[in-house]
């Protein structure tokens, strides 16, 4: 094993415990604890077969590592791919798109999955192989070859501005519930960006919130409402540090199922008929802040997104096709 390889195996291993920060931090130390550190095989060293499908996995588990990738994004991966290689018995050198999409194919017609998860199969396994040829790993990029899946144009799921003033005054007595579906409504923040959300990045004489981008790994300024403010204040009372939001026995900052489960109560509050997720409440604030300002690229920049392309199909598609109708009823 090469120190690179070292590095990478603990960086891996340590992926669900520490911030993107921390682990460029983990390889710095352990980089330059190794200078002076000859690495030497007790017997053999392992295999390092170039075609041999395991160890091309993990080869790519350990880039997914080192770029940011969350652990259960890279455990969906690799849940794919292994099925993959194992249900076809293809070698990952010698597949081809076609293969590919023949896989996929079977997979709708026997396992009856959904267009949605075919999509997903097709967009991980596209990632995979285009990956692999980056890398050398592969002669021929197939992933040109694997065919992008469409789907139907689902509805964006939103509250709708009866649902969030039931909501803010159902919850007014609880605190913690009522900070965060005003966090929610002001900032439109990734459930892995409120659990990183700290003290320290709050600015209520400005009103300003820092938000660590868990997908871009860049800092980017939010506005926080006077209600967002207020809420706020109340539910963090006198800590000055630390999480924002914390267990109710105050130890502790929460995880991603946590602030889920608070987003379910807030749902509950709003007499919600369809399921809730912190991605609805991101959806909801896209679609509120482009009704109140009809600027694509602002909001595109309030929700962190490095593409406008991303906001109008994912978040604001409906709204924007609805002021090409009017404006087209209007001419």
């Amino acid at each position: 094993m090469t120190k690179t390889e070292l590095i990478n195996d603990v960086v891996y291993e340590m992926t669900g415990y520490l911030t993107p920060e921390g682990i460029d931090r983990l390889k710095t130390v352990i980089t330059v604890k190794l200078i002076d550190i000859q690495l030497t095989a007790a017997e053999t060293l392992p295999s390092t077969e170039v075609y041999d499908n395991e160890w091309i996995m993990k080869r790519y588990i350990i880039d997914l590592t080192a770029i940011g990738r969350k652990k259960g994004t890279i455990e969906l991966y690799l849940t794919i791919m292994k099925k993959f290689f194992l249900e076809t018995g293809l070698n990952y050198y010698t597949c081809t798109g076609q293969q590919v999409m023949d896989y996929i194919a079977l997979r709708i017609y026997r396992d009856k999955i959904s267009k949605g998860y075919a999509a997903t199969i097709q967009k991980y396994m596209s990632a995979f192989f285009g990956w692999a040829y980056r890398k050398k790993h592969i002669p021929e990029d197939i992933s040109r070859d694997i065919d992008k899946i469409r789907q139907p144009q689902k509805q964006k799921e939103r509250l709708s501005d009866e649902e969030i003033a039931r909501a803010s005054l159902s919850l007014s007595g609880d605190l913690r519930l009522n900070a965060l579906l005003e966090l929610m409504l002001s900032a439109g923040p990734r459930v892995g960006e409120i659990v990183g959300l700290k003290i320290e990045n709050l600015d209520f004489n400005r009103k300003e919130i820092r938000i660590w981008g868990e997908k871009t790994s860049q800092w980017r300024t939010c506005f926080m409402s006077e209600r967002c403010k207020q809420a706020l204040k109340k539910y963090i009372g006198d800590r000055t540090e630390g999480p924002v939001f914390i267990g109710k026995r105050g130890k502790g900052g929460m995880c991603d199922k946590s602030i889920e489960d608070m987003t379910k109560e807030i749902a509950a509050a709003a007499g919600c008929k369809f399921r809730v997720t912190v991605h609805s409440f991101r959806k909801t604030f896209a679609s509120r802040e482009y009704r109140r300002t009809k600027d694509i690229l602002f909001v595109s920049k309030r929700l962190g997104h490095a593409s406008t392309d991303v906001t109008i199909k994912y978040y604001i598609c409906d709204d924007v096709e609805l002021d090409r109708m009017q404006a087209n009823m209007a001419a």
